[in-house]
């Protein structure tokens, strides 16, 4: 492990010193083969090179030292240590990172994703945080108890004192908070008042907690965690489609899944079974495509051109809303032009 001539871990200051970079592609090793198989054993000497790798990884991202060896290989196992990155507008380091899993762990072990990662400007897609920014109160992390019963929102930055925190993912149009039993932070027993609206769930926090610069709010449900009300997208192989007619199937980067279907003949169709309240068709605008007709409920809404100069890939062709949230039947009929495809469609239930 790195040290100073004091004997205290060394403090990279220098992401593109040698050494730092080394450090990070072995620490990146023995995660990946603790994240393969959390469960592999680990002999004392391989846990204690481990154990100094990953401390080293932990000092130069949070500023603490002391870990205890099922710390370690619980956060190395689960990948949790990005999760524990130090805010930069923090008052000071965390002393200890034990200190705030004594505390917050419940967020962290044992627990589940939940339906989105997170969110946040500093929150990518996958639920990975950008230790190069600040971050703030917006960036927010999800996950839920094994159990499925408990929902943990990680704030990565502490909005004020009596301030009102949105979270705009669990908002009244896509998140069912009726079953809301109570909402606390991980080290107090006291209840946080909240309300919902169409822009966010809004808790109103109170004093600001002392360990450090994660703060968990816990939401827990009488019964399991509702589920978000997020449009689903099917892919143009999903057996829901029905072709009939010289349909072609092939891969294709760009598209979703990277793949669609396509037709040149005139009169080939495609039906869609589905239940919702809205669908949108995805397809490609291209040069050399042509025109299908739309028919829903076997009434004629629509001809679509997916005829354009310049390529568009994954594009809503064509969109329907305001459905009754029961089964329908789509039809696509190519009627001119050169090609069409289908490259899958979304549906919502509202």
């Amino acid at each position: 492990m790195c040290r100073s001539k004091t004997g205290q871990p060394h403090i990279f200051s220098d992401k593109n010193d040698p050494t730092y970079r080394l450090m990070l592609r072995d620490i990146a090793a023995a995660r990946k083969k603790l994240i393969e198989n959390p469960r592999v054993d680990i002999s004392p000497r391989d846990l204690a090179e481990l154990k100094e790798k990953v401390l080293t990884d932990t000092v130069a991202r949070l500023g603490v030292f002391m870990l205890a060896d099922k710390d370690i290989i619980e956060i190395v196992s689960r990948g949790k240590v990005p999760m524990l990155q130090r805010s930069k507008t923090a008052e000071g380091p965390l002393k200890n990172v034990r200190d705030w899993l004594g505390v917050c762990g419940r967020a962290v072990y044992n627990t589940r994703p939940f339906d989105v990662p997170g969110e946040g400007p500093h929150v990518s897609a996958a639920g990975a945080l950008d230790s190069s920014v600040e971050f703030t109160h917006k960036d927010i992390a999800f996950r839920r108890n094994s159990a499925g019963t408990v929902l943990y929102a990680i704030v990565f930055g502490w909005p004020g004192n009596g301030s009102q925190l949105n979270i705009a993912t669990l908002n009244a149009g896509d998140f069912d908070s009726s079953s809301i039993a109570s909402v606390t932070m991980l080290g107090s027993p006291e209840s946080l008042a909240w309300k919902q609206d169409a822009a966010g769930l809004k808790v109103t926090m109170r004093s600001k907690p002392a360990y450090g610069a994660a703060y968990p709010l816990k939401f827990t449900f009488k019964g399991a965690v509702p589920k978000l009300d997020l449009p689903v997208t099917k892919n143009d192989n999903d057996p829901s489609i029905k072709y009939t007619g010289s349909w072609t199937y092939h891969s294709l980067p760009g598209c979703f899944e990277s793949d669609e279907t396509f037709t040149v003949k005139n009169g080939d169709h495609a039906v869609i079974t589905f239940k919702g309240a809205s669908i949108s068709i995805l397809s490609r605008f291209h040069p050399r495509f042509g025109t299908f007709k739309v028919y829903l409920d076997g009434k004629a809404v629509a001809d679509v051109n997916t005829c354009a100069p310049k390529l568009a890939s994954q594009q809503r062709v064509y969109i329907r809303t305001g459905l009754s949230n029961t089964t329908h039947t789509l039809k696509i009929v190519k009627t001119s032009g050169g090609y069409i495809s289908i490259d899958g469609y979304e549906l919502n239930s509202k």
